[in-house]
């Protein structure tokens, strides 16, 4: 089944799941494990919206309404379901409200969403990435949350704070790219100055300094002669990074799952890979560490050393 394919017949499952044809128990037989929680989060956006978003969710609401008074086949049905869920997910992955003032904005298997902050600072969202702000205290404390990885370029004034679980990343005005993921953690300065602070330790990173740090353990300081992270244009780039970082980049930006056992995710690889052509990337990438890579009946793509 093509990559295309798949997707559509997830869409489906999901649309079912949203209007609570599916319990969360069998929409797991169809959807991978380890996205469940990211529809969850969803989900629950839908149920917050009835609140501060009442006309907004209701408009939707509508549309599905009016769409169900249509008869339809059952192959009709289907399209409509992809089509509801496919335009509820892209609604909701763009901005959702988690109570009060705070204001999420999510985005999805290779997605990337550029936002602009109410100071005018602007941040681009790599795929699978989430980014939090409290809009009622922004004027008192320009701060972000963030779960993925994200490119800054903050407007002047008071102090901007990017806050991840694995560090702080303190600004005043300047461009830099935070990825925070599994257990891997990267900051780099392209403009300005920042610093990067963790259990009372801080760093201060100038233009073209990268601070990375693996399982909680410091790597020592890079370099960049780039003015921008290469992904940005479409490109993952790597320097001496560990393969299972990697692969979960290969899984955000092509909607991929993979069977690593065989395999040691420990080996650093160099290198990069497009977001255009999967095959292309999965090529670059397994090649060049000696990969050799199939899909199973699952669709889960089976890594082997070379023989």
């Amino acid at each position: 089944m093509e990559k295309h394919d798949l997707n559509n017949e997830q869409e489906a499952y999901l649309a079912q799941w949203m209007e609570g044809a599916l319990s969360d128990e069998e929409l797991a037989g169809y959807i991978p494990e380890e996205e469940i929680a990211f529809y969850k989060k969803l989900r629950l956006g839908t149920e917050v919206l009835r609140s501060p978003g009442e006309d907004i969710f209701l408009g939707i609401q509508q549309k599905i309404n009016n769409k169900r008074e249509v008869q339809l086949s059952r192959k009709s049905n289907l399209k409509w379901a992809i089509a509801a869920a496919a335009s509820l997910v892209l609604f909701l992955t763009s901005y959702f409200f988690l109570g009060n003032d705070t204001i999420a904005i999510t985005t999805s298997f290779s997605e990337q969403r550029n936002i602009e902050l109410l100071d005018n600072s602007e941040v681009t969202l790599n795929a699978k990435t989430q980014l939090s702000y409290d809009e009622g205290e922004w004027e008192h404390h320009r701060e972000v949350h963030l779960d993925g990885e994200a490119y800054f370029k903050v407007e002047k004034g008071s102090t901007f704070a990017v806050i991840t679980d694995q560090g702080t990343v303190e600004v005043l005005g300047t461009q830099f790219n935070v990825k925070s993921t599994l257990d891997f953690f990267e900051v780099t300065c392209y403009e300005g100055k920042v610093q990067v602070s963790k259990d009372g330790e801080a760093r201060i990173l100038f233009p073209g300094m990268t601070y990375r740090r693996i399982n909680g353990h410091p790597i020592e300081n890079g370099r960049s002669t780039h003015k921008q992270p290469s992904w940005i244009h479409g490109e993952s780039t790597f320097k001496s990074v560990p393969l299972t970082y990697v692969i979960a980049e290969l899984e955000n930006q092509y909607s991929l799952k993979f069977d690593t056992k065989a395999i040691d995710g420990n080996v650093n690889f160099t290198g990069s890979f497009g977001h255009d052509n999967e095959e292309v990337a999965l090529s670059t990438v397994f090649n060049a560490m000696r990969i050799e890579y199939s899909y199973n009946d699952q669709k889960v793509i089976v890594l082997r050393p070379y023989e």
